[in-house]
């Protein structure tokens, strides 16, 4: 029991970072799931005309923030510049990079790299496009409320407006999910590649070593 690798902490450490950096990104998603689901708990619907308050907060606001956070601000600056497109997916990327850095700390498998690796690139892939699209769709089913592109139509849940949710659907577009796609295939055949290509390489230094045994 005393003589544990040392090596261990850290990748706990590394694991615990790694969860969170699969987390953040979801926060708005789960702050709407959080609203949505107290809401429920304290009587409100999704379709009743009075505000439905949370201490001095109105639901609809709280689930209107989420959406400007998740996807409102992008959208806005996307839809006006090429720019704005090469610096979402330019930080999608990044942020799948660090991902695989911290992955690699914190697992030493080759088979657990590669399977978390694959799974991160499909989170990545869908994550930040179809996540609030997909949050906002759920509640947008049971009530007052039919988003779309052109931002034509009002949505109201839990007696208020509710902004940011055409901007939401924006997010899922063809045109930006395609990209995302094809880029976080890529990200993942680079680490992929780079994962087996070390795990080779350790195999013949471990091999050309000489056995003194």
């Amino acid at each position: 029991m005393a003589n544990r690798s040392p090596e261990r902490p850290h990748w706990h450490q590394a694991r615990l970072l790694l969860l969170a950096l699969v987390v953040i990104p979801l926060l708005p998603e789960i702050v709407i799931g959080m609203a949505a689901a107290l809401a429920g708990l304290m009587g409100c619907r999704l379709d009743q005309t009075e505000p439905c308050l949370i201490g001095s907060l109105a639901v609809s606001d709280i689930i209107s923030w989420a959406l400007q956070a998740g996807a409102g601000f992008l959208v806005v600056r996307i839809r006006s510049s090429a720019f704005w497109y090469t610096g979402f997916y330019l930080a999608v990327g990044i942020w799948l990079v660090t991902c695989y850095v911290v992955l690699i700390r914190g697992w030493s498998r080759v088979a657990s790299r590669l399977l978390l690796g694959f799974a991160l690139a499909f989170l990545f892939a869908l994550l930040p496009y179809d996540g609030p699209r997909f949050a906002i769709t759920n509640l947008a089913k049971k009530g007052f409320c039919e988003p779309n592109v052109g931002g034509t139509n009002v949505c109201k849940m839990f007696g208020g407006r509710v902004d940011g949710a055409d901007a939401a659907v924006l997010m899922g577009e063809p045109i930006l999910h395609f990209g995302g796609i094809l880029l976080a295939i890529g990200i993942f055949a680079v680490f992929a590649t780079l994962v087996v290509v070390s795990a080779a390489a350790a195999r013949r230094r471990a091999k050309s070593q000489p056995d003194y045994a």
